[in-house]
């Protein structure tokens, strides 16, 4: 029985323009600042910063690893608070959440993005209220593709993963949503073709957050 549902945030509920480019940059210059240029070799978008990171924690040591993730996050959050004052609702964002509240739902936000910039938005927008748990990138080791984010939340809801569903706009959401086991449900805002080479398809493909509603509605039946 449906008794949960995580949503993303950026792209979802909202849209702020981060500067994407900027926060690229600014990570860019960390790595080159340590001299630890060719082990990043390849990466350009910020999120390929925090998992490449990831992946060589073995190799530079707990204490390098914290030091540079500490480095890594406030250079970007610097960046996600300064645009977070600009972001704006979705389409249907308040008719989705007050759908779901109606419904009886637990709701939980599951962002990438840091939480101070996570909060200005849902307090500027009237969203917090909604949310029972709000897991953000400070709170796990791992965030989206990899499922931490999403155990978390529902750990803190005392609810299953096949009791939860999962809503978010991007592939990092269908691949979190995978690993942790919770179905997921794809806003798709680009109508874009299907990536090519992805193994894994999320269970439902909406076009709009009314939609989504409407799909949940026909699984609570």
């Amino acid at each position: 029985m449906l008794k949960a549902v995580l949503i993303d945030l950026d792209g979802t509920l909202t849209k702020f323009n981060i500067d994407i480019m900027a926060m690229s940059r600014a990570l860019h210059d960390i790595v080159e600042e340590e001299m630890l240029g060719e082990l990043f070799t390849g990466v350009e978008r910020p999120f390929q910063y925090f998992m490449r990171l990831n992946e060589l924690r073995d190799t530079i040591g707990e204490d390098k690893y914290l030091y540079l993730r500490r480095r890594f996050h406030d250079e970007a959050c610097r960046i996600e608070v300064a645009a977070s004052v600009e972001a704006v609702k979705t389409p249907y964002s308040k008719d989705f959440l007050e759908g779901l509240e109606a419904l009886g739902l637990k709701m939980g936000l599951v962002t990438n993005s840091c939480r101070k910039a996570a909060e200005n938005v849902l307090d500027r927008l009237g969203f917090r209220r909604f949310f029972k748990v709000i897991i953000a990138r400070d709170d796990v080791d791992r965030m989206k593709p990899y499922p931490d984010p999403l155990n978390k939340a529902v750990s803190i809801l005392g609810v299953s993963p096949s009791e939860t569903l999962y809503i978010g706009d991007s592939i990092m959401d269908v691949l979190a949503g995978d690993a942790a086991g919770i179905t997921t449900i794809y806003l798709d805002t680009t109508k874009l073709p299907p990536i090519k080479g992805l193994s894994i398809e999320p269970k439902y493909k909406v076009l709009s957050l009314d939609e989504a509603l409407q799909l949940v509605k026909s699984l609570l039946q």
